[in-house]
């Protein structure tokens, strides 16, 4: 606006004083063109220069047309113009003087120092003018740094007041504005007052406005107050910077021709608001300090705007904000020191305070395409809740494991901020965990992450070495609920190693793995999860992963590989992390997981059909399913397989040792292989074999089994063995016992053999029997019955309960049972292998038992023994003695009258009594037993060659007898017979 006023008064100057010396001579055309440049310039009192030519119009009106002017001022002012037209008054011409009323340049190109020289006196007029209004068309006008085009101004000297005013439209850059300017009465030494401003064409409701003073040393002080229209700020990009809404501002200026100060400033952008101060030094070179405080400002946006003027001059900025967001992160404060030029933006600190007691730190830079680089810390003591702060630009995983909330990290980013960031970490170092509630021990690691995209789903390349990683249930949970979204939080490939890792329990200190170990995952996170490779130590074991896990839940070339040299080992490493802190059950400690092991399981199909393959090796075990899984409702179906070299070896290797007896397994459970080959069924609390084979030494049997699991497991089923064997009594009485106390329920309606032995002998053949174990009155029963069997030739039928009363420690045991028609020898031989030897050597025997026991050891469990024994007998062949020839003795006796029987009689009887066989035709007896001791109420034998009486006890705790028997033998031709 000064300029303008400058030009026009210069240029009426110059008009006048061609007008006066060389108006006359116009006419005459351009021959006196020197001297009337001479004149103009004495006059003006500035060089003043007519490159083309210059001509007098008298008609219509008296004008005088020159172009090509220049016109030189003091201290570096330069006016040039295309064209310039003043108008005359004609009746000063007629009288031979010029006297100019109006002026007009065209295409001016007005250039003013600043400061003004000699402020206000700078565009005063000269005395002798007395009023002039000019005309500026289509100029431009530069006062120092500030440059306006397109300018059309009319200028007014010599008022009654103003000194200079000027008023028009003119262009600043590309965006249209009107001008008005007034420069007051400046006489004497005090500064001259002024009022400015500058308008938005075509916009009232955006206009900056100035009140102050011009003084003569140059410096312009006042008041500057701006409104800005929302409709401005959005064309001009500013909304984003700060809010929607108008603009307010208002600030106190100061000017020289050493810098331009603004302070004080309160400027209020809708719901955002700046304060402070902004300063322009103008020498050397012209640089802006911006030094602001402020609220709900976009610093992104305002990082544009620091682009788009550093073009013109570079920026020096510290801003010290609240409630901003950056980049999409919503920051409580953020402080910050930026130096902003033709080449970008540099960053010299930046500090931003985040959610969940994080701070983040940036230095470096931005260019002006948007882009940054720089160096980075990150801290947070609850990473969940900061990782929310930034979901809307990059998702994180949902459910964060606790214990992992305290996070460190320095690096190095690069890339570009806005909607769909693209980022890259480098250098990366950190720990995580370590502080807060329920914290994990901390892990360090080093990095590189890559991070694009947006929205819901961004894409990853990251590689993270940890130094000692910690993993607890919830982490792996986490991770597992992370794999199987169908919205995955992350797409792209993910390097993780680890040189320990830590298995976290919970509550107890973490079961940390051997040093030495290593973890390794690469994985390709897409449409779904894939694992090109996952390793991972434990402790001298290895674990690999690899798999593919598509977005639809389908799962192909899954495949995990687990081997080590000590399963037990492996097994409690890994097994508080999966149950808790509990005390590791005792079959962890088993002999046959304290051996070398493989496991290998493959899948694929989705998770409603998946398809899976089962290999273990376990020593010299080897197990294999192929089962059909369906995970979303939780069931399994498919083949087993299982093979052992010897039976014996894997029932010590299970912790079965006693259980084998004096024979070392050849009696029970016999030689040879363990071997399983069955369907096998898992659905909700339910495991099953519908259909197995097995076999496990001498034992063969198949069947059906179930198996609900639970609180209360209960087994239910139907088994048919080929052979059947049976351990020794009492250790039969022992597993029956542990199994009274397991809590199970058994329901086995049906097991049926063809053959049962015990002992290497055969006690049975075809039996059909039912094992139950159910409550009863007393506590839970155990009893089996036998509906039918083939022993010792003969017909068997029977029970036996085993009851544990609650709150007491001995069991109950209850034995009924009823043989018809069984062959005496092979019952006393199945009595000597039991420990009981009988003296018969055939006949048919019935038998009928009823008998009770209690205790917890073989010793109580005899010395308890109650009941009866009863039965009958035909045809019995009784060892040990030989009626028939001890009746032919005694009659060879009578016969011959011999009457030695001290020498020759008795030692013929004693012979007959103490060998060979004695065969009875019929027979009964009856037996009471009472605590281990039985007591024979009647026993009687008859046959041909006599008859056989026995009574007394036998005491079986005590292994005593007390046994009388009384032999009549058969005497040929003798009525009577005595009593032996």
């Amino acid at each position: 606006m000064t300029r303008g006023r400058i030009i026009a008064v210069l240029v009426i100057v110059c008009v006048i004083v061609l007008g006066v010396a060389f108006g006359p001579l116009l006419v005459s055309g351009n021959y006196h063109r020197a001297a009337i440049e001479r004149l103009a310039s004495r006059l003006a009192g500035r060089q003043v220069t007519i490159a083309g030519p210059i001509q007098l119009a008298l008609i219509p009106d008296p004008q005088i047309r020159a172009s090509k002017i220049t016109i030189g001022g003091a201290n570096g002012a330069l006016t040039t113009a295309a064209s310039l037209k003043l108008d005359l008054a004609p009746g000063a011409l007629l009288l031979g003087k010029l006297r100019a009323t109006r002026l007009s340049l065209r295409g001016p190109d007005i250039a003013l120092p600043w400061p003004l020289p000699g402020g206000a006196d700078a565009v005063a007029p000269p005395p002798w003018l007395a009023s002039l209004h000019a005309r500026i068309e289509d100029g431009q006008l530069a006062i120092g740094a500030l440059h306006f085009t397109n300018a059309d101004l009319s200028v007014f000297t010599g008022g009654p007041h103003a000194v200079l005013a000027a008023s028009g439209t003119a262009k600043l850059g590309t965006v249209p504005v009107s001008l008005s300017i007034e420069v007051d009465d400046a006489s004497g030494d005090a500064p001259a007052p002024v009022t400015a401003s500058l308008g938005l064409t075509g916009d009232k409701n955006t206009h900056l406005d100035f009140h102050g003073t011009l003084a003569r040393s140059g410096l312009l002080a006042g008041t500057l107050t701006g409104v800005a229209s929302a409709k401005t700020l959005a064309d001009a990009g500013l909304n984003r910077a700060f809010s929607d809404g108008a603009a307010t501002l208002h600030a106190t200026i100061a000017a020289d021709g050493e810098a331009i100060a603004l302070r004080d400033i309160d400027a209020v952008f809708g719901k955002a608001g700046l304060a402070g101060s902004a300063i322009i030094d103008l020498n050397p070179g012209t640089l802006i300090r911006l030094d602001l405080s402020g609220h709900d400002v976009d610093p992104a946006a305002a990082l544009g705007f620091l682009h788009g003027s550093a073009v013109s001059a570079p920026f020096a900025t510290s801003l010290d904000l609240n409630r901003v967001t950056l980049g999409g992160i919503g920051f409580s404060s953020l402080k910050a020191a930026m130096i902003a030029d033709d080449g970008g933006v540099r960053v010299q600190s930046l500090t931003g305070v985040l959610p969940g007691q994080g701070t983040a730190t940036f230095t470096g830079g931005t260019d002006t395409d948007g882009k940054f680089a720089g160096k980075f810390t990150l801290r947070t003591a609850d990473l969940p809740a900061t990782l929310a702060a930034i979901d809307k630009v990059l998702p994180h995983p949902a459910n964060w494991p606790p214990g992992y909330g305290t996070v460190t990290l320095t690096g190095t980013v690069e890339g570009n901020g806005g909607a769909t960031p693209n980022l890259r970490f480098s250098d990366l170092r950190g720990t995580i965990g370590g502080a807060g509630p329920d914290p994990v021990p901390a892990s360090a690691f080093t990095g590189a992450i890559h991070l694009s995209g947006g929205g819901k789903t961004a894409h990853i390349a990251a590689r993270l070495d940890f130094d000692r990683l910690t993993l607890t249930r919830p982490a792996l949970a986490a991770l597992l609920d992370a794999a199987a979204r169908p919205d995955p939080a992350f797409t792209g490939p993910i390097a993780l190693t680890a040189r320990s890792v830590g298995l976290e329990s919970g509550d107890t200190k973490p079961a940390i793995l051997p040093v030495g170990t290593r973890l390794l995952i690469d994985a390709e996170l897409g449409d779904g999860v894939a694992v090109r490779l996952a390793s991972l130590h434990i402790g001298p074991a290895m674990l690999i992963l690899h798999g593919v896990r598509a977005k639809d839940g389908k799962l192909t070339s899954g495949r995990a590989i687990l081997a080590g040299p000590d399963a037990s080992a492996t097994i409690g490493a890994i097994l508080p992390l999966l149950t808790g802190p509990a005390t590791p059950p005792g079959w962890v400690r088993l002999p046959v997981l304290g051996q070398r092991f493989a496991a290998t399981v493959a899948a694929t199909g989705t998770a409603s059909l998946l398809h899976t393959g089962i290999a273990v090796h376990l020593g010299a075990i080897r197990i294999a399913a192929t089962p059909i899984v369906d995970l979303t409702r939780g069931t399994a179906s498919g083949a087993l397989s299982l093979r052992a070299p010897s039976a014996v070896a894997l029932l010590e290797q299970l912790g079965g040792k006693s259980l084998l007896g004096e024979q070392a397994g050849l009696g029970w459970p016999g030689a040879g292989s363990a071997s399983l080959l069955a369907s096998i069924f898992m659905v909700g609390g339910e495991i099953g074999l519908p259909d197995f084979v097995a076999s496990f030494g001498g034992i063969t049997m198949s069947g059906r089994l179930t198996l609900a699991t639970g609180p209360k497991p209960k087994l239910t089923g139907a088994i048919d063995a080929g052979t059947l064997i049976l351990p020794a009594s009492h250790t039969l009485l022992g597993v029956a016992g542990s199994t009274l106390a397991s809590g199970w329920s058994i329901s086995l309606p049906r097991i049926t053999a063809a053959r049962v032995d015990q002992n290497e002998a055969e006690i049975a053949g075809n039996a059909g029997t039912a094992l139950a174990l159910q409550p009863g009155k007393l506590g839970p029963e155990l009893s089996l019955t036998v509906g039918h069997a083939d022993v010792a030739g003969g017909r068997f039928d029977g029970s036996a309960e085993l009851t544990e009363a609650a709150g007491t420690t001995p069991q109950t045991l209850s034995v009924a049972f009823h043989i018809k028609n069984g062959d005496a020898g092979r019952i006393a031989a199945i009595g000597a292998n039991a420990g009981f030897l009988l003296p018969f050597a055939g006949g048919d025997l019935n038998l009928a038992t009823s008998l009770t026991a209690s205790g917890a050891t073989p010793s109580s469990w005899l010395d308890s023994l109650a009941g009866r024994v009863s039965g009958s007998a035909s045809k019995l062949t009784v060892s040990g003695f030989d009626l028939a020839k001890t009746g032919a003795t005694l009659a060879d006796a009578v016969t011959q009258g011999n009457r030695d029987t001290k020498t020759t009689i008795l030692p013929l009887l004693r012979r007959t009594l103490i060998s060979g066989q004695t065969v009875f035709d019929s027979g009964d007896f009856s037996a009471a037993i009472a605590k281990g001791q039985i007591t024979i109420d009647s026993a009687s034998l008859t046959g041909a060659s006599g008859d056989l009486a026995v009574a007394g006890t036998v005491d079986l705790a005590h292994h005593r007898l007390n046994l009388t028997a009384t032999a009549k033998p058969v005497i040929v031709g003798q009525k009577t017979s005595p009593a032996l």
